[in-house]
């Protein structure tokens, strides 16, 4: 359960920052970067790095350096914050 509330949330924060800008806000496409939200939280449940688990599931699923160094700390700051969220959601359920 607590693997799904962390993709969950993941997913949201690269649909609202949407990194790649394919316009999925206006697009309506809230999945669309599910699959980089799961290698983030499978990556970062291992011990990795927020940072490198997202720099690693970009790269893979896009090209290497497709986000620069700004964006990824953007993305990093989102997920950080949410992680206490994130946290009460699973000592509740």
């Amino acid at each position: 359960m607590c693997v799904t509330i962390s993709i969950m949330k993941t997913t949201q924060i690269l649909y609202e920052l949407d990194p790649m800008r394919i316009g999925t806000v206006e697009r309506g496409l809230i999945d669309e970067y599910r699959a980089e939200a799961k290698v983030i939280d499978i990556l970062s449940s291992n011990g990795m790095s927020i940072t490198d688990a997202v720099v690693r599931s970009f790269n893979q699923r896009f090209w290497v350096g497709c986000l620069n160094a700004d964006t990824v700390q953007k993305i990093v700051d989102q997920i950080e914050e949410n992680r206490g969220v994130i946290h009460v959601n699973q000592e509740i359920a």
